[in-house]
C-alpha cells in the first residue's frame, strides 16, 4: 500500500484533520506547492510520485519515460514552469541529440559492462537506446559515437570503421581489411563477400579462396547464433568454411596454419 507523504515535512494528511489522510499524488502535490520547507526541488508526478529536479536535467528522455512508465512530459513540464524551477526543455519525447545520446551510451556502459555493438542498438525492445543510423546521422559513424562518450571500440566486434584494404575493397571493420592485407593481398586468388547457390544464398560470408576451395569468416562475438547456423548449414552442405575469431588473426603463425589445414 503506497504511504502518501510530503517529500519535505513527512506530512501525510490534511491540516484539516477531518480530511483525513492524502490518498493521492495529486493531493501531495497541493501540499507541496504550499509546504513551508519546499526548495523546488523535486517536482510531484500524479502517477509516479516524487521525482527529483536533478534526475529530470541529468536524464535523457527515453530513459525517464522507461523508467517511469506512464509519465506525461507535458504535465510535468507545465507544473515545473508554474513553480519557476529550472529545467531542461523535455517537451519532445521522441527526439534524439548528440547529449543524450552520449548519455544514453555511457548508460548502456554502466548497465551491461561493455561497449554496445550494433546489434545490441538495432535489437533493443525497449527504444530507449539510439539505433545506428542515428549515431551515424549525429557522429558520421557508429565508431565515432563510442569514441565521443568516451568509451573505446571494440574493433574486433565484426563492426566498427569502415576501412579500405590493398585490394581496394571497402571492409566494414578494420580487422577485416587487416586478415585480408595479411593474408589474402597478393598470394590467394579470393571473391570478397561471396554467397553459397540458391537456395541457400541467404548469407553472405567474408571471403571465399578458390584456389584453396575455402570459405572464410570471422567471428567479431555479436552473433554467435547466426556463427552457430552457418557452422551447421555448412557441415550440411559439406563445404569447406573456416571460422575465425578476431582475437586470433594477429597470431600470423596459428592463422596461416589455420588456412593451409582447412585448405588441404
Amino acid at each position: 500500500m503506497i504511504e502518501y507523504k510530503c517529500p519535505y515535512c513527512g506530512q501525510n494528511s490534511y491540516k484539516d484533520k477531518t480530511k483525513g489522510v492524502f490518498t493521492s499524488w495529486s493531493a501531495i502535490s497541493r501540499h507541496v506547492s504550499k509546504c513551508t520547507m519546499n526548495t523546488h526541488d523535486i517536482i510531484i508526478d500524479k502517477l509516479h510520485g516524487p521525482i527529483t529536479v536533478s534526475e529530470i536535467n541529468s536524464t535523457p528522455i527515453k530513459v525517464l519515460k522507461n523508467k517511469y512508465k506512464g509519465l506525461k512530459l507535458a504535465e510535468l513540464t507545465r507544473t515545473v514552469r508554474r513553480n519557476g524551477i529550472s529545467i531542461k526543455n523535455i517537451t519532445d519525447a521522441t527526439s534524439f541529440n548528440k547529449e543524450n545520446i552520449i548519455l544514453l551510451l555511457q548508460q548502456y556502459f554502466s548497465e551491461f559492462n561493455r561497449v554496445p555493438s550494433t546489434r545490441d542498438l538495432d535489437t533493443t525492445s525497449s527504444n530507449i537506446y539510439p539505433s545506428t543510423a542515428t549515431l551515424r546521422k549525429y557522429f558520421g559513424s557508429f565508431n565515432n559515437a563510442i569514441v565521443a562518450a568516451g568509451l573505446e571500440p571494440t574493433i574486433q566486434n565484426g563492426y566498427g570503421t569502415d576501412t579500405i584494404g590493398k585490394d581496394g575493397h571497402l571492409y566494414r571493420s578494420k580487422s577485416e581489411a587487416y586478415f585480408s592485407d595479411s593474408y589474402l593481398f597478393n598470394i590467394y586468388k579470393y571473391v570478397v563477400e561471396p554467397k553459397y547457390e540458391s537456395p541457400y544464398g541467404y548469407w553472405s560470408y567474408d571471403w571465399y579462396i578458390s584456389d584453396l576451395n575455402l570459405y572464410i569468416e570471422l567471428d567479431g562475438g555479436i552473433r554467435p547464433y547466426r556463427i552457430e547456423e552457418k557452422i551447421n548449414l555448412n557441415k550440411f552442405l559439406n563445404k569447406r568454411c573456416l571460422f575465425l575469431k578476431t582475437s586470433e588473426i594477429y597470431n600470423y603463425e596459428v592463422t596461416c596454419s589455420k588456412i593451409k589445414e582447412y585448405g588441404s
